[in-house]
């Protein structure tokens, strides 16, 4: 008998072929949602107040909004709200095709209003093409009300990890299946969150858009933050899911991560200062070149002014400390006159200018907590009374400029004379 080798060879050459072709389109990911734990869907009900359940996933990574458990399924939206859910990221060959199924169904309505049912597939890192886009209407693409039914969508043009996303209105979801061929391990790279640059603030800064930090997640992540040092995680820290504004009260630092999926960003730190405040005209002439800091003057310092050009003036105080004062484009009213006295506190730079130590007024620059006591003669003798005496014109002032209308016990300026009281 006459035997036809080269026939058979290519026999079995298909064959092996084809047993490789199968190996290769495996089972990449299957979600059957079993652990879901209400009601709706496999029970059979499929009513609107159904999928109070917990949300319990075979896989990590699931990603849902306005979606609840229902018996060993998921249900989704509401008739006013569009809920999604999105599959963690799935590993598949570059280059290759894969087929996406999954049963749907809308829900059950007594009326014959049915055309909010809807349900939507998308996709990242991927093409997806076929059973796509559902609804009530009588199409091809109908999601049927009550009733199971198995939908079949195309992946193609894969670049990399995909992630598959649902959308849609009033409507159940389960046995989500990929067949294909599975790529390498996934790397995700997840955009860090943006923060507020660090600053240094004080405490009596009261303005809150001086000791406000702004936390901005990245496009489609979440962002967990900790003030407390520890190390956010996946499930560590407070959770937010859109830009937060944060009030700083004392030095805090900031650890925050971005997260997608199961993925998380490289964690950012930032710290916040609560600086100390300097207390004198000697201490901020020593402070190093370009810090910022809050100048404190009390009332017994008897720091005064000598000399004005317009935004600029010269102070100094008891201690023959001399500083210039250069306030640039900040306003302040009223303008400076010599011999003042001043009192209270501001936040500027220290600089040095022609060899003079000075204060430079930075965006953190208030006069409002600065007082300008009203100018005051030198006093020419000192008198003494008794508290129920009275001045001849009944206007009193502290050292520090302050009128006072019932003095006691102390040191006044009266008539341009120092008055002491006991």
């Amino acid at each position: 008998m006459k035997r036809n080798y080269p026939l058979l060879l290519l026999l079995c050459c298909f064959l092996l072929a084809h047993q490789k072709a199968k190996a290769d389109n495996e089972v990449v990911f299957l979600e059957t949602f079993a652990g879901c734990n209400g009601t709706g869907g496999t029970d059979e009900t499929f009513g609107g107040t159904a999928g109070s359940g917990d949300l319990v996933y075979d896989n990590e990574g699931w990603t849902a909004d306005k979606c609840g458990g229902g018996s060993q399924c998921i249900k989704y939206g509401t008739s006013s709200a569009i809920a999604t859910l999105s599959t963690p990221h799935i590993s598949l060959k570059e280059g290759t095709t894969a087929i996406l199924t999954f049963k749907a169904a809308g829900w059950k309505k007594n009326d014959t209003d049915n055309t909010k049912n809807t349900l939507t597939v998308s996709s990242e890192g991927c093409t997806v093409s076929g059973d796509i886009s559902l609804n009530n209407a009588k199409t091809d693409k109908q999601l049927v009300n009550g009733e199971w039914t198995t939908y079949t969508v195309t992946i193609s043009d894969i670049t990399g990890p995909i992630t598959i996303k649902f959308s849609g209105k009033r409507g159940f979801l389960d046995d989500v299946k990929i067949v294909g061929e599975k790529g390498g391990e996934i790397t995700v790279t997840v955009p860090e969150p943006t923060l507020t640059e660090e600053f240094t603030f004080w405490s009596n800064t009261i303005e809150p858009t001086k000791r406000i930090v702004t936390i901005t997640p990245a496009e489609s992540t979440s962002v967990r933050y900790t003030t407390d040092g520890t190390e956010p995680s996946l499930t560590e820290g407070t959770e937010i899911k859109a830009a937060t504004s944060l009030f700083i009260w004392g030095t805090t630092t900031i650890k925050a991560i971005a997260i997608k999926s199961i993925y998380t960003s490289e964690v950012v730190t930032k710290t916040y200062t609560l600086g100390k405040p300097v207390n004198s005209l000697t201490e901020f002439c020593a402070l190093a070149e370009d810090t910022q800091a809050q100048l404190f003057i009390n009332t017994e310092q008897n720091a005064r002014i000598t000399a004005v050009n317009g935004k600029q003036f010269t102070v100094k105080d008891d201690a023959e400390a001399t500083l210039l004062f250069d306030f640039g484009d900040v306003a302040f009213n009223p303008t400076p006159v010599v011999q003042q006295q001043i009192a209270g506190w501001i936040i500027g730079k220290k600089q040095t200018v022609e060899g003079s130590a000075s204060f430079i007024a930075t965006g953190l620059t208030t006069p409002a907590y600065m007082a300008f006591a009203n100018p005051i003669k030198d006093a020419t003798g000192v008198q003494t009374i008794n508290a129920q005496q009275k001045a001849t014109d009944d206007t009193y002032y502290t050292l520090s400029g302050q009128r006072v209308k019932s003095p006691k016990k102390g040191i006044y300026i009266v008539n341009s004379k120092k008055l002491i009281i006991h």
